[in-house]
């Protein structure tokens, strides 16, 4: 029975482990794709974001146009920051979805879409689809 509980403690503890967020910032810069989001070297971690990312895009006055672009395909992320200055374009062709704690935390802005861009709260409820 011991072994029983120590197992399922670990597998817990594995599992909580697996699905906790991470940070990832946008750094561009991936010579002819600076903008493509779906570039792993335009990430801070050199992977792309996933539904456990935190992801933040920072305003970089050196180099405005650098900021990312979802062109094609279906992403999804845990959360997402864009401070002011900078931006992120959803393409025709692409989605977003991200997942939120609280709407008191969901700010939306500087996002230019194109495509869609779903909020959906933790608890599987759909917040909005914006078109």
């Amino acid at each position: 029975m011991k072994n029983l509980l120590y197992i399922g403690f670990l597998l817990f503890i594995i599992q909580d482990s697996l699905m906790s967020q991470i940070s990832t910032y946008w750094i561009g810069g991936q010579p002819g794709k600076s903008r493509d989001w779906n570039t792993s070297s335009n990430w801070s971690n050199s992977k792309v974001p996933n539904e456990f990312s935190d992801v933040k895009i920072v305003y970089k006055e050196s180099n405005v146009d650098c900021y990312p672009e979802i062109n094609k395909g279906s992403f999804k992320v845990h959360s997402i920051t864009i401070e002011h200055g900078a931006s992120l374009r959803i393409q025709k062709n692409a989605e977003l979805t991200i997942f939120y704690e609280a709407a008191a935390d969901l700010i939306i802005e500087n996002i230019d879409i194109r495509g869609n861009l779903h909020l959906r709260y933790l608890k599987n409820k759909d917040l909005a689809a914006l078109k």
